[in-house]
């Protein structure tokens, strides 16, 4: 059995020489240290105090995004579907591509500061409720305050060092109907690159919101 005196930085381990010490997976540690050197509660999987409620949304929305455009997607409680590809791997049987649910805990709004300008989304707590590839024997939920956040911290929690953090949520987010969710998680994982992602919801959600203000203004004017 190997014993090393270990410095903790950032989520790393040094040994005495100043080396990182690469932990192989699926394999039991020992880990000794002073009572105050272990953290007692991880943020990461804990529930954020300060979820809001319908109308305390509004609220934060219209205090925030005052001088922009803003429309409600999607309401709390809508799961999505996101892929996470490794790429190149180490190993040869190890896997390459982990699918996780996510779930908003508030409703999920857009805006445009510009009537061209591509629609962004607002911040909204939700959480990384479950992975569907059997591969993660350890799996905690993450709770993040936008969807952009949450997509990185799961990439960094369970994958560090293994590729980039950075993913285009309004792709590869797949908004999923409650049938799906129930029964056909299977089929979606193969057709993943099929399926429709947040930013088509975008561009039909601001698109009937247009029409209907240009229809709005008609309507006025045809009264006047």
């Amino acid at each position: 059995m190997k014993v090393y005196k270990a410095f903790n930085q950032n989520g790393l381990l040094f040994n005495s020489d100043g080396k990182r010490l690469v932990l192989k997976d699926k394999f039991h540690f020992e880990i000794i240290g002073e009572d105050d050197a272990f953290e007692e509660i991880d943020t990461l999987n804990s529930l954020p105090s300060y979820v809001r409620n319908d109308k305390e949304m509004k609220e934060y929305i219209n205090r925030h995004y005052q001088k922009a455009e803003v429309i409600k997607i999607f309401e709390v409680g809508q799961s999505f579907l996101f892929r996470v590809g490794l790429g190149k791997t180490r190993k040869k049987n190890e896997n390459k591509e982990f699918f996780f649910i996510c779930k908003l805990l508030e409703d999920l709004y857009s805006y445009k500061t510009k009537p061209n300008a591509n629609p962004r989304l607002c911040k909204c707590i939700n959480h990384v409720v479950d992975c569907l590839d059997g591969a993660l024997e350890r799996f905690e939920t993450i709770y993040a305050d936008s969807l952009n956040t949450v997509a990185s911290n799961t990439i960094v929690h369970y994958f560090s060092l293994k590729r980039s953090s950075a993913m285009n949520v309004l792709k590869d987010f797949k908004p999923l109907t409650q049938i799906q969710l129930d029964n056909e998680l299977d089929k979606l994982k193969k057709d993943y690159f099929k399926l429709p992602g947040i930013e088509v919801t975008l561009k039909n959600k601001f698109k009937n919101e247009s029409e209907l203000q240009f229809q709005t203004q008609i309507s006025k004017t045809i009264q006047k």
